[in-house]
């Protein structure tokens, strides 16, 4: 567990020595979701204007509200609905780009990198884990397919069903193991991006992939992965009690930003982490390998 806090820790610190990164990535996030949002955003002060009916949207779902705007402005909202799916593409290839960039700033742990390091990480592994983010999307994909066919297998028409109760056992099961596989899903994903980064001589990333699947299951990648959660999960409970106690809007808004801001420093210092851990079993496993034929 020591190894697992000064991981984290060193972590931390470079994040810290490289604090501007941070910055860019909050206003690349934070221009990406006005140029996603604002259509939609616009849409809506034109057919509610300064009316209490944008209030109540925003505090609570006004079906009738809703059905009324898509009724009469359905070519707007769909516009603006086919914005958003644009820009989640955009930012998949962002993210591709930038955790090149991270994972090569974390090779400087103990320096002051210039951004030129970041920029230089991005653009190299960008294609490679572009890839890796494909492949992610298709695992998604298929446990989700798995899930609903599982979830669905004897049908959904309550004229069929004699009781609800055995589907909701099923999702409640379905939910929690939905959780676990995310869970190692993403263990897998950023064990593979650090290993595409140490093995970036091999042209193709299915022999890196493969490796990150070896130490998917391994309980200190597993348990750094919970230490990384746990420290996520403590910010956001944070944040939601600090949110109760306020009552001024803008308050809100800047809470919100911080804790934005707290969830990017929380992927790079995941990466960084892992990053740190892997070049450490790295570094150990040839002297496991060497002497153990000495002992047989």
């Amino acid at each position: 567990m020591s190894a697992i806090w000064d991981y984290y820790t060193t972590a931390w610190k470079c994040l810290i020595l490289n604090w501007r990164i941070l910055f860019l990535l909050y206003m690349f996030s934070l221009g990406l979701a006005f140029l996603a949002i604002g259509p939609f955003s616009n849409l809506m002060d034109f057919v509610f204007g300064d009316s209490l009916v944008l209030a109540d949207i925003t505090s609570r779902f006004d079906y009738s509200a809703i059905a009324d705007m898509i009724n009469h402005y359905g070519d707007g909202v769909q516009l603006s609905i086919s914005t958003v799916f644009s820009f989640v593409i955009i930012y998949v290839l962002w993210s591709g780009f930038f955790s090149g960039g991270l994972i090569e700033l974390s090779m400087h742990k103990n320096t002051r990198s210039s951004t030129l390091v970041f920029w230089k990480g991005g653009a190299e592994y960008f294609f490679r884990y572009l890839r890796l983010s494909v492949y992610m999307v298709f695992i998604v994909a298929i446990i989700l397919s798995l899930i609903f066919i599982f979830f669905t297998k004897d049908g959904l028409n309550p004229l069929h069903l004699k009781s609800e109760d055995f589907l909701i056992f099923r999702f409640k099961v379905l939910v929690v193991v939905a959780v676990v596989v995310f869970f190692m899903t993403s263990i897998f994903r950023d064990i593979a991006k650090v290993i595409i980064r140490d093995m970036s001589h091999i042209p193709f990333i299915l022999s890196s992939n493969v490796k990150a699947l070896a130490q998917t299951f391994t309980w200190r990648f597993v348990a750094l992965s919970l230490f990384n959660l746990l420290f996520l999960g403590l910010g956001f409970l944070l944040y939601l009690l600090l949110k109760t106690f306020m009552s001024s809007t803008w308050l809100v808004l800047i809470l919100s930003q911080i804790f934005l801001i707290y969830r990017l420093a929380y992927r790079f210092v995941r990466l960084a982490s892992f990053n740190y851990q892997y070049r450490a079993v790295k570094a150990v496993l040839p002297l496991h390998n060497q002497s153990s034929p000495d002992r047989a």
